[in-house]
């Protein structure tokens, strides 16, 4: 019999005949490993583990990140430029962020390069 089945029939006969709808392949997988059949003995094993003392800074540093995230995709977006006029046609139809712009009227797009506009 391969392994997987031999798996399997431990798990029914150690869970009255059914396979748990909450386990995934990896909770089988260490189950296999701890040689724990029985799904309530092993979510009792699981929650005993000692959770590490720094989770909170890790959502907290996961938070960060999506705030920057967030703060970035801000920054990206193409906002209008009041009173700035394009170099190529001298329309007032700038719309760009911190780093570029892009004319409405010509189409041409430009980068920032200190306070000036350039061709990109």
């Amino acid at each position: 019999m391969g392994r997987m089945k031999e798996l399997y029939c431990q798990l029914l006969e150690a869970n009255d005949g059914q396979v748990p709808h909450e386990a995934t392949i990896a909770d089988l997988e260490k189950m296999n490993d701890l040689k724990i059949y029985e799904w309530r003995e092993y979510e009792r094993s699981q929650n005993n583990l000692k959770k590490p003392k720094n989770d909170g800074i890790e959502k907290n540093q996961t938070l960060d990140s999506h705030i920057e995230e967030l703060a970035r995709q801000s920054c990206e977006e193409f906002s209008y430029l009041e009173n700035a006029r394009c170099p190529n046609c001298f329309n007032t139809t700038l719309h760009g962020n911190i780093k570029e712009a892009v004319c409405e009227a010509c189409a041409q797009e430009f980068i920032y390069v200190g306070p000036s506009l350039r061709f990109k």
